[in-house]
């Protein structure tokens, strides 16, 4: 490279870090002189003031923090020689720590070590721009190449290294080996042992000597310097090497197996292989010589069950040698000392005198080829034999240097700067102390030594004995896993916190990084100790304080167990022990099989959460609509542990809780994400119980191969799921050659490729047999994942996969602690509550059992008082602390006898007002706030426990309501992105109110639960958010404002309750108008209430049960009256109801009317067209007795009969009651039990929609009355219906069954259809024509004037529905009305409505409401409702007209006039609803009434509306008659033309649909319309058009004038081709 190529790269080096180029002119003149005088001082020919580091990574580290050490010692500044660092690219992008503590550093090219610090070139060129005084090569790299030192030279600079001459013969493994057996040192057979002899020949001229001989002589002569040998003869140095394979045979049968085969210029991995037998070498050979292009070759002899052992050696310029004790290298792979992972020294295996002998033979060695600078001597060690043999000669510093500098306290480092400047060892004062020479102390007193000191020999001076004893780790980026495969990345923390005796030192630091080109060792670790098992224990102690996050993979833990192994600690390894642990794949120890499975899961979802969070809250940030669901809550795990599936459901309890559930075991734990982005897990997962709860830090790091998680220092990986028939990289690498060719079949675990990872070649193995296609060529460079080839699997169902795993988790408790004490169990029910609020889950059923038990435990507020006084009472004032302690003591002890005692809210309340009101009003505020949660709570508790329950409720509702009120009947796009606007500086609540909402299903259960629990009781004090909750309009919501409606409603019944019993009472009236009133007037002021209430559209059926045990007698007797009148009216006969009391309860009678419709005429016609109709009437009587238990039914029943029989007798006296004397009993009588009180029988058996708790209720009544005696006097005195009432607790409606006497049985049963309903209006209802459906299922409305039925149809196999109601019409001026949005519809259509319009309109609406809140509950939700409705009270013309309608009423009175305002007021009813009734799936409404009114239109009469498509519909107006032959009531058509259930008797079943209802079912399902509906709105079209012009005095044609005709054209040819002529069609639609 040019001078004018250099001039740019160099310049932007400088610029890059600042410094400007130029020589050490920066540096103080001070220090300058220092380095000077200590130079000449110690005989030194050249000082060095600064030196370029031609290394990177560990060697570049360790150098310059010894020289700094070094020159604060020595020159008083750690800067007195300046240290300029070479850096790549890579380098700087990992922010490597060489670069950051050097002086100065030089950018140079990045890529592979040739382009950089292997680039002699590159080096010479950056020392001389840089105007350094020296190079230190390091290790590795270019540290043994000739060409280094002479260029350098060349250049004037000083090499810290051997000279080329002895470089180039040591550094070669072969000359290495024969200048070590010219040295009369010993080798193991090699393929050049037999050069020996001519060696000896031409270097000592030596002839025909026994070998024995030779060896005795070598070791008793000293070889003189100048017969140093600094070059080998080619033609001996040929004899020693292999060139064909079947030379490297040969040899090896001559060495015998096993052998390797090695590469002279080899290193690090490469150029080495282990043979057993001749196919391996011919297999292996020609790989060794591609690994390393043009080396030479040699065969040597594996020593097996040895010890690698080396002696660490210090030579300087004038021929002295330094032996600096030993090292013992053993613990390493594939025998090479590259791969060690375990130094120490000294060496222990070996007798002192063998060391001696090492150490000496490793002495003559070095000065045989003129040695200078440090250098190390291997040697294999035979521990059966006691035997050693020359390795080779290292001519450099090795890695594991330090363990020499803690032994023998020399600064390996500064020695060699020393002997670089020229220094002889015998001056140096470490070198002094070492052999026992004056050293004055040390380098800082090197003034000292420097005159007093004189050279000794160093082959007789005696050194000290090693201090204690050191051991060594290497901190590699391997995996210990994947056969030590080396791994490059990120490095996201690396911490080690040192100990006394234990130190390290790291290439890299967090935030930095390994990149695919460094030295996979990027940290050294050292322990001292007085022995070998101290310094081991201490090793052990440091690598568990290390902790190193990233992408890479290290083999601290591995190592850890390799030091605790037993084999290790008896020192009683050897250089294969490492590999045949790895080959019995004797791994580190790994985290128990449940703690990984945990520890993965929660990492998993933890991920993923967070992954989900962020992509939704960058939607949010960049005004997009995220998706509508986010996972967040449930979600399944899938882990691949060592040929184990894992498949675990992950259900999380909060942000930071989850619960693991597998294979039907679960268990719980916690996690809180760490600064450094690890996990702590808070887990049930030790199978000791005692142990429950430990803590775990989890770190994980995503690879190729999947997920690698270290739990508490312990590693495994959670694999990914592994494809055999594609080959990919792992780990960074380079491809370096195929060895086999493309298309062949390999068998699985051959190798079939080599890569260069990170210095090191590996091999890579086929994971299973088949042919292979190469993807990647040979020599590209490679990422993790990059596919290599891929492979036709010879049988892919033989691979083996991971097999799912059966196991359970262990049984354990809770990860935490749990108390017992109520106020902290409280607290965490509380939180679980609050957890299912903000959108997680937990079990409802035990978080309410566990709250409910907790807000009802009377110490639950003293303890809550007790912590909250914990906490303040430092921060109190002493009085008011005193004063509450007092109090609250007082209280204590006067309760403590006492169970169930109530907190002293009040009195702790009024000490702390009394405080507050004492404050000035500066000090007030503070002390409000102060004191603020014992007022909080004092307040909670003022009302009971039942107020304290209700605050939180309260507080839970609103949770609820905050988040869902936002969703409720709004698109979820639109509310998004209002809360995007309202929370955009923290987009994260945003995700927390979808995450709630996403929960709104377990929300609702939760709310149902609490309001069954604890609002039921009180509904009152919940008005407010009832409503709220009744106004959420939305699917989701349906079943939560079904339940809060009926808990209004319960809150109105008691309300009605109140307002009935004030209006029954006279108290009143006294209070309005006073004494003055006279009896007559009260008495019917008093009846017409009643009579409201008869009529009022209520529940006060409910209501007046409620008040039947009154204790004001005349209130209970008015109740009762009323009660009847609203059951039997309009056939209750006047003045008729009679009460009287007994001891066993209170008796009523009564006389009702059963009617029918004769004929008026007498006539025999079937069915005339027109009849004169009238009312039959036959008298019956009916009884109810109320009672407080059932013990006293049969009495009362007697007492009840017994009077009904007085009662008769009189009045037959005085009046002819058909069929009603004593002696010939009426059938059809009435008996009503009413049982009431709360502490009756029953009270237990409270409905909650059991079918078993209603049967029970059933039995206990049943079996009363299947009493013989009872029955036979029941069924004797005509009684056939009994209806049981049983009164329940306030605002909660009674419950009814009936029960009716069956001719077969001879005894009562009750009629399940009957069930809820009073019988008398259970005949008004029709409810009988439900009996051919099979399972019905009864809804009540809210306000239980509509009774819903649900059914399936037997043909269609859809949902049906059947309402009944009773159309009540009260006064206008009464105070019993409907709802007010009702009544709001009403009055706005009411100018075009009659009276009776009204009442049917409002029926229908209220109808409408309770379908509206059905409509989303599949068990109620209908898909064809029919309605029916019943006006009690009888109708007159006037009724039927509307207000703002004059007409002439007797006009009115004939049928044809009559069925036509009746037709207008459906049509109109139906123009109001029709549209809504239509998307509700009403399709059909019958209303029944009875017209009072002279004439032929008197009677009862029916009108049918079929819902046809909500805009149009089909209107049917019937007559009820009786049928001559089958005496039945029957439906007449009021018109000519007969509709379709003219001549159908009322009491027939409703039937199943017919098959064109099917089809306007199917075609609604579809959003269409049926096509032979579509006339019909055509039809209704063109009226509307006709009434649009009515202004304009066109009159549209009345009923009688068709104005569209419709006529249906066919094929004439069934198959309909085209051409097929049409033809009219007359057909009936289908």
């Amino acid at each position: 490279m040019s001078e004018g190529q250099r001039s740019p790269i160099m310049a932007e080096a400088w610029q890059m870090n600042g410094v400007v180029n130029g020589t050490v002119h920066l540096k103080h003149t001070a220090t300058l002189l220092k380095v000077d005088e200590f130079c000449q001082a110690l005989g030194g020919k050249s000082p060095i003031h600064s030196i370029l580091v031609a290394n990177n990574g560990m060697a570049a580290v360790k150098f310059i923090r010894s020289i700094r050490s070094w020159a604060l010692e020595t020159f008083g500044s750690e800067k007195a020689i300046l240290l300029v660092a070479m850096a790549t690219p890579e380098d700087l992008r990992i922010n490597a720590e060489h670069i950051r503590i050097a002086d100065q550093f030089v950018e140079v090219p990045g890529g592979t070590n040739n382009n950089n610090y292997a680039n002699v070139q590159l080096i010479v060129e950056t020392a001389e721009i840089t105007h350094v005084s020296a190079v230190w090569p390091g290790w590795g790299h270019a540290s043994e190449n000739p060409e280094l030192p002479d260029a350098l030279s060349s250049k004037g600079i000083i090499f810290l290294g051997p000279p080329a001459s002895s470089m180039a013969a040591l550094g070669d493994k072969i000359g290495s080996s024969l200048i070590a057996q010219a040295a009369g040192v010993p080798t193991l057979p090699w393929s050049g042992s037999h050069v020996m002899f001519h060696i000896l020949y031409e270097l000592c001229n030596f002839s025909y000597l026994y070998i024995d001989y030779l060896f005795k002589m070598l070791l008793q002569v000293k070889i003189p310097p100048e017969s140093c040998l600094d070059s080998i003869p080619e033609e001996i140095y040929r004899e020693a090497c292999v060139y064909t394979t079947e030379e490297a045979v040969a040899s090896c049968h001559v060495v015998g197996y096993p052998a390797m085969i090695k590469a002279s210029w080899g290193g690090g991995g490469k150029g080495i292989r282990k043979v057993h037998n001749d196919d391996e070498v011919r297999a292996l050979f020609k790989q060794v010589q591609g690994e390393v292009p043009g080396s030479p070759i040699f065969i040597m002899k594996v020593a097996a069950q040895s010890r690698h052992l080396e002696v660490q050696l210090l030579c300087d310029q004038y021929g002295n040698v330094a032996a600096l004790h030993s090292r013992d290298c053993s613990v390493q792979r594939r025998h090479q000392k590259a791969s060690s992972i375990i130094e120490e020294g000294p060496i222990t295996v070996a007798p002192p005198d063998t060391v001696k002998q090492l150490e000496q033979a490793a002495r003559r060695l070095a000065k045989c080829v003129g040695y200078v600078g440090a250098a190390t001597v291997e040697y294999l060690y035979s521990m059966e034999t006691g035997e050693y043999y020359f390795l080779e000669l290292n001519p450099r510093l090795q890695v594991e240097h330090p363990v020499t500098e803690w032994i023998a306290e020399i600064n390996l480092p500064a020695a060699q700067v020393a002997v670089g400047m020229g220094i002889p060892l015998w001056q140096i004062p470490e070198i002094r102390r070492f052999y026992n020479m004056d050293h004055g102390g040390g380098y800082d007193a090197w003034r000292k030594t420097s005159v007093v000191a004189t050279p000794f020999d160093f082959d007789k001076a005696e050194s000290v004995r090693p201090k204690g004893h050191c051991v060594a780790v290497r901190v590699t980026s391997e995996d210990p896993d994947d056969g030590f495969k080396p791994t490059s990345g990120k490095v996201q923390e690396l911490s080690f916190k040192s100990k006394p005796n234990v130190w390290a030192y790291f290439s890299v630091k967090s935030g930095g990084g390994i990149h695919e080109f460094s030295d996979s060792q990027f940290g050294h670790v050292f322990a001292f100790g007085e022995s070998r098992a101290l310094a081991v224990a201490n090793m052990v102690l440091g690598l568990k304080e290390i902790q190193i996050l990233g992408e890479i993979r290290t083999n601290v833990d591995y190592t850890i167990d390799l030091l605790n192994a037993t084999e290790y600690r008896d020192n009683k390894i050897h250089t294969g022990w490492l590999d045949s642990r790895i080959a019995m794949r004797v791994r580190a120890e790994r985290p128990p099989w449940y703690l990984s499975v945990v520890g993965g899961a929660l990492y998993k979802a933890s991920t993923s959460s967070a992954a989900i969070v962020s992509e939704y809250v960058g939607y949010l940030v960049k005004g997009q609509i995220p998706p509508k669901h986010i996972s967040l809550v449930n979600s399944v795990v899938s882990l691949n542990i060592e040929g184990s599936k894992y498949t675990i459901e992950m259900v999380r309890g909060g942000p930071g809780s989850y619960k693991l559930r597998m294979n039907q075991s679960e268990i719980e734990a916690e996690i809180h994400t760490l600064r450094d982005g690890g996990l702590l897990m808070q887990a049930n997962i030790s199978p000791c119980f005692l142990l429950n709860g430990n803590s775990h830090v989890i770190y994980a790091e995503d690879e190729a191969a999947g997920t690698r998680l270290l739990i508490d220092g312990r590693t495994c990986l959670l694999q990914n799921d592994h494809d055999p028939s594609k080959l990919v990289a792992e780990t960074p690498c380079k491809l370096l050659r195929f060895l086999v060719s493309d298309g062949a079949h390999v068998d699985a675990d051959a190798p079939y490729a080599e890569v260069e990872v990170m210095k090191m070649c590996m091999p890579l193995l086929l994971p299973a047999s088949g042919v292979i296609h190469f993807v990647m060529s040979e020599g590209q460079a490679m990422q993790a994942g990059d596919l290599i080839a891929k492979l036709d699997l010879d049988d892919p169902s033989a691979v083996r996969r991971a097999e799912p795993f059966h196991g359970t988790f262990p049984k354990l408790g809770p990860p935490t602690a749990v108390s017992d004490k109520v106020h902290q169990r409280c607290a965490a029910s509380l939180n679980a509550a609050r957890m299912i609020l903000a959108g997680y889950e937990h079990n409802i059923q035990e978080v309410m059992r566990e709250l409910l038990n907790c807000l009802d435990s009377p110490e639950l507020p003293f303890l809550q008082w007790q912590e909250s006084m914990s906490v303040l009472a430092t921060r109190l004032p002493k009085d008011l602390k005193n004063e509450l302690d007092t109090k609250y003591k007082e209280y204590e002890s006067t309760s403590s006898s006492k169970k169930n005692i109530d907190f002293p809210a009040k009195l702790l309340r009024g000490v702390l007002e009394a405080h507050l009101s004492s404050c000035s009003e500066k000090d007030r505020a503070a002390q409000e706030r102060l004191v603020e949660p014992l007022m909080s709570l004092v307040k909670s508790y003022e009302g009971g426990r039942e107020s304290h329950a209700r605050v939180i409720v309260q507080s839970l509702f609103e949770e609820y309501l905050s988040v869902e009120e936002l969703f409720s009947d709004n698109i979820q796009g639109d509310v998004i992105e209002r809360l995007r606007l309202q929370h955009k500086k923290d987009l994260r609540k945003v995700v927390d109110i979808v995450l709630s909402h996403q929960g709104v299903r377990s929300k609702n259960k939760l709310i149902l639960r609490l309001m069954e629990a604890l609002v039921y009781p009180n509904p009152a004090a919940y008005r407010d958010q009832l409503i709220r909750f009744s106004a959420l309009n939305h699917t989701t919501y349906s079943e939560l404002a079904l339940k809060a409606s009926q808990l209004l409603e319960q809150t109105k019944l008691s309300e009605l309750r109140t307002s009935i019993a004030r209006s029954l009472s006279e108290l009143e009236m006294f209070t309005e108008e006073g004494e003055r009133v006279s009896t007559p007037r009260r008495k019917m002021a008093i009846n017409e209430r009643m009579e409201d209430l008869v009529s009022a559209p209520l529940a006060v059926e409910d209501a007046l049960v409620a008040l039947f045990d009154h204790s004001d007698p005349t209130l209970q007797r008015r109740v009762v009256e009323t009660y009847i009148r609203r059951l039997y009216q309009p056939y209750l006969v006047k003045d008729s109801v009679r009460m009287q009391w007994h001891r066993s309860g209170l008796i009523a009678f009564w006389e009702f009317c059963e009617e029918h419709i004769e004929k008026r005429n007498g006539t025999e016609d079937a069915m005339p067209d027109k009849m004169l109709v009238e009312k039959h009437c036959e008298k019956k009587w009916g009884a109810m007795v109320i009672i407080k238990s059932l013990q006293f039914l049969p009495t009362a029943i007697s007492v009840a009969l017994k009077e009904a029989t007085h009662c008769l007798n009189y009045a037959a006296d005085n009046e002819s009651i058909s069929n009603a004397t004593p002696g010939h009993a009426s059938q059809g009588n009435m008996l009503h039990v009413a049982l009431v009180g709360i502490n009756n029988q029953m009270s237990t058996l409270q409905d909650s929609g059991d079918e078993d708790q209603a049967q029970e209720r059933i039995n206990k009544i049943a079996k009363i009355l299947k009493e013989k005696v009872l029955c036979s006097d029941l069924c004797n005195a005509g009684i056939r219906v009994i209806n049981c009432i049983i009164q329940r607790d306030e605002g909660r409606a009674p419950m009814r069954h009936s029960f009716h006497w069956s001719d077969e049985k001879l005894y009562y049963e009750e009629e399940p259809l009957l069930r809820h309903l009073e019988p008398p209006l259970s005949t008004f209802l029709e409810v009988e024509k439900l009996k051919g459906y099979g399972k019905i299922q009864y809804t009540p409305s809210r306000d239980r004037q509509w009774h819903l039925y649900t059914v399936v149809d037997p043909q269609a196999r859809v949902q049906r529905m059947f309402l009944r109601t009773l159309v009540r019409q009260p006064r206008l001026s009464s105070g019993f009305s409907s709802s007010q949005d009702v009544n709001t519809v009403i009055s706005c259509a009411k100018s075009s409505l009659s009276f009776t319009a009204s009442s049917i309109l409002r029926s229908l609406m209220a109808a409408l409401e309770e379908l509206e809140l059905h409509v989303h509950n599949t068990t109620i939700r209908s898909d064809h409702s029919h309605m029916y409705l019943c006006i009690l009270r009888e109708q007159q013309l006037y009724d039927l007209i509307n207000y703002s309608r004059t007409i002439d009423v007797d006009a009115c009175k004939d049928e044809a006039t009559v069925q036509v305002i009746l037709k207008e007021m459906a049509l109109k009813i139906h123009e109001l609803v029709g549209a809504r009734m239509h998307r509700l799936a009403v399709c059909e409404w019958e209303m029944k009434l009875w017209l009072d009114c002279d004439g032929l239109a008197h009677g009862a009469w029916r009108i049918a509306v079929t819902n046809v498509t909500g805009h149009t519909c089909t209107v049917h107006v019937y007559r009820e008659l009786e049928d001559n032959k089958s005496h039945e009531l029957v439906y007449h058509s009021a018109t000519s033309v007969p509709g379709p259930l003219h001549g159908v008797p009322l009491s027939a079943l409703y039937q199943p649909l017919g098959p064109i209802d099917q089809k306007r079912l199917a075609a609604r399902k579809s959003n269409t319309t049926y096509c032979y509906d579509f006339p019909l709105v055509f039809e209704t079209a063109l009226r509307q058009s006709w009434a649009s012009y009515s202004q304009a005095e066109v009159k549209a044609p009345g009923d009688g004038r068709d104005i569209l005709r419709v006529k249906e054209l066919m094929f004439s040819d069934k198959t309909g081709a085209w051409g097929t002529p049409l033809i009219l069609a007359d057909r009936t639609p289908v």
